[in-house]
């Protein structure tokens, strides 16, 4: 395949591997072209809680996100659900049915071709011995583990000549993050790219790689009411 997921994986502190959601959807445009993932309507209800001798009250967003392919047609409808505890639960919503019908659908890390992880791991040319280096000494092949190889991808990404729209992102993503609905620290630790994409399907149910021009001048349209 032409895209290859593999690139975006990311280790996790604790030793495990992660595809982004937006990098599987990704996977899911280049493997089923046309194919999107939508929200459907969502309700909130109220839900008591007993806590000690009192009951609170929580409220919980239920909804469904489908799975719809070229034709209009929907494929898969998945249920979600999540606490409404911040301005942002309908992108935690979707997120946590996309999640579910990508699992069900087999785009999941576990289930990358195994080409496309030899893709990363082996070196695309032969390593060159350093010239000072003793000659009884061995040299070890000057290659980048496969973390740094997938950071080095992600950053690679057309961030150094953006467009009217990414400009305008980056500049926001900096003086104001949480009018994006990011935190600081998601900022500082996160690819601007993958933040980007993160953003453009909160407002447009696609990634910013995958959307069409309008719905890029949607989210335009956003960035200019924060600038």
């Amino acid at each position: 395949m032409s895209f290859n997921p593999a690139l975006y994986v990311k280790k996790m502190p604790d030793g495990t591997l992660e595809l982004p959601l937006f990098a599987r959807m990704l996977w899911l445009n280049a493997e089923r072209p046309g194919w999107r993932i939508t929200s459907e309507k969502f309700s909130v209800v109220a839900i008591e809680i007993p806590e000690g001798q009192e009951k609170a009250i929580r409220y919980v967003a239920i909804g469904h996100v489908s799975v719809i392919d070229e034709q209009g047609r929907k494929v898969l409808s998945v249920p979600s659900s999540t606490e409404v505890d911040s301005p942002f639960f309908a992108e935690d919503l979707f997120r946590f049915g996309a999640e579910l019908a990508l699992d069900i659908l087999g785009f999941h890390v576990r289930n990358i071709p195994a080409e496309c992880w030899e893709r990363v791991n082996l070196p695309s040319v032969k390593p060159k011995p350093k010239e000072s280096a003793p000659a009884n000494i061995e040299i070890e092949p000057e290659f980048n583990l496969v973390e740094e190889q997938v950071f080095e991808e992600q950053q690679s990404v057309d961030f150094d000549s953006p467009d009217e729209t990414e400009a305008l992102f980056f500049k926001i993503l900096q003086e104001n993050p949480t009018g994006l609905g990011f935190l600081q620290k998601e900022v500082s630790e996160g690819n601007p790219m993958e933040l980007l994409n993160r953003y453009c399907y909160k407002i447009t149910g696609l990634p910013w790689n995958m959307a069409e021009e309008a719905e890029k001048r949607m989210v335009r349209d956003c960035l200019e009411k924060l600038a």
